[in-house]
């Protein structure tokens, strides 16, 4: 499992792979090597799952991985603010967080509580077979 988020996405992104991680033996970011988007997708092969974090405006480099993935065999899971996303029109499964706010920018709160719910219902369904 890869997860991929960019700009103010990259931390729910390293937030994510980072707990997930001590569950898990297989999730990473996708470009955690710090060879690139393009290197950490030519890693990924069928049955993988990748994990795609954004919102409005939508990030160049999330959405080209979310349509180069698209009908490779990769599971893509989209974390983001609306079913018109282009994330989610790829994904086979979308999450969607408000990302609205007074401040200029997204709010990522709801995304960050998101992801502590989808953990917790990873921990109770590995139980002991958690890392």
């Amino acid at each position: 499992m890869r997860i991929y988020g960019a700009r103010q996405s990259a931390s729910v992104a390293v937030l994510m792979s980072y707990a997930l991680g001590m569950l898990r033996k297989d999730a990473s970011l996708l470009d955690g090597q710090q060879q690139g988007v393009a290197h950490g997708l030519a890693q990924l092969s069928t049955g993988d799952a990748l994990v795609l974090i954004g919102s409005a405006p939508y990030t160049r480099a999330t959405v080209a991985a979310a349509q180069l993935t698209s009908g490779q065999g990769i599971r893509q899971i989209a974390l983001t603010d609306s079913l018109a996303s282009p994330l989610a029109a790829t994904a086979e499964y979308s999450f969607i967080t408000p990302t609205s706010g007074s401040f200029f920018s997204n709010c990522m709160a709801s995304s960050v509580v998101l992801i502590e719910i989808l953990l917790s219902e990873v921990a109770r369904q590995l139980d002991r077979r958690a890392v």
